[in-house]
Parts: C-alpha cells; sequence; structure tokens
C-alpha cells in the first residue's frame, strides 16, 4: 500500500486530478465517461495518474489500499441515494486504517439557517425544472440533481465504521458559494 495514494471519484476532464497527482504518489482516478477519461488522459500526463472506466459500483483498487478518498460534483449526479450510499461503502472497504474521505455532496438539510437554505433549494428546484422543460423540448439530456439527507448521510458513514465523521462547507473562489463535504477517517 502506498502511504500516498488518493482514489478520485468523478476525475471528469481532469482539473482536479491534475492537482491531486502533485501532493501523492498514486492517483486512482475514475469516471464512468470513456470520452470524459480520454480528454482527461490528453491533459493530465503525469506518470503517477492511472485512469480507470468504471461500469459499476466498484472501486478498482483492493482492500485498505489507499490513504485518500475524493469527490467532487459527481454524487449529485447518480440516479438516487442508494448509489451514493454504495460508493461510500467502497470508500470504507478501499480506505487504509487512518485513511481519508473528503466528498462533496448537496444536501438538502442544511445546519446553519435551515429555512433560508429551505427556500434557496425551493427556488433552485424551480428554476432547474423550468431548464429540464426547455431540455427535454429540445430533446437534449437531462442532469441530475440528486440531493442527500445531511443527518441521514452523517449516520450512515458512522455505520460504515467512519470516525472524525463531520460536515463542512468550504468557500470556492470561483464562485464565491459554499459547497458542502462530508469528511470522515478510517
Amino acid at each position: 500500500m502506498s502511504s500516498e495514494s488518493v482514489v478520485e471519484i468523478g476525475c471528469g476532464a481532469g482539473r482536479i486530478t491534475r492537482w491531486l497527482a502533485e501532493d501523492f504518489e498514486v492517483v486512482h482516478a475514475l469516471d464512468v465517461s470513456e470520452g470524459m477519461i480520454l480528454y482527461a488522459r490528453e491533459r493530465v500526463r503525469a506518470a503517477n495518474v492511472a485512469f480507470h472506466l468504471v461500469t459499476e459500483v466498484k472501486i478498482p483498487v483492493p482492500d485498505h489500499s489507499v490513504s485518500g478518498v475524493f469527490s467532487a460534483h459527481v454524487f449529485q449526479h447518480f440516479d438516487d441515494q442508494g448509489i451514493g450510499r454504495k460508493y461510500f461503502a467502497e470508500c470504507a472497504r478501499v480506505l487504509a486504517p487512518g485513511g481519508s474521505l473528503m466528498i462533496h455532496i448537496p444536501v438538502y438539510d442544511h445546519p446553519m439557517l435551515p429555512r433560508l437554505h429551505a427556500l434557496f433549494l425551493s427556488g433552485m428546484k424551480a428554476i432547474s425544472d423550468s431548464k429540464a422543460t426547455v431540455r427535454r423540448m429540445l430533446g437534449l439530456p437531462l442532469m441530475r440533481g440528486t440531493r442527500y439527507n445531511m443527518q441521514a448521510t452523517l449516520e450512515f458513514l458512522r455505520s460504515l465504521g467512519f470516525r472524525d465523521v463531520q460536515l463542512r462547507d468550504f468557500a470556492v473562489r470561483s464562485n464565491q458559494c459554499f459547497h458542502p463535504f462530508f469528511l470522515a477517517r478510517r
């Protein structure tokens, strides 16, 4: 086991993969899209990155073999929360003792200002529904928007044996928004 290895769930175009490759000895970059894997391979030429095309909820590394798992803006695109839970179980399987998890997940209940958060989400849903209607009319694919229950997700992570489980908001410079990440240690 490399003490400095990480799995990135949903590498997409490789923008974050490039940064992970600078800080980890080995990066396992996963994606469900062959086109995105090809695109990322062209742009991320680091020798320490292994790209994996995945077709099922299975992280293609041995048990307890990585020190970190990272994912941003991916879990919201799963068909339902059950797929997210399966990936969390896979994270528990592949993380070595003491390994860390950092996964961005949109939550539909927020510990700070819950009523304001609910109002914001209802507005976002109305906008999303309008966009979906237009996309359907144009015959374009729809983008999923699965949201997760904060408390249920925290409890599920604990049930998998994770410790130091928490939800943290991180400010993103590009759009001045806060993004919730679940953090945990194996």
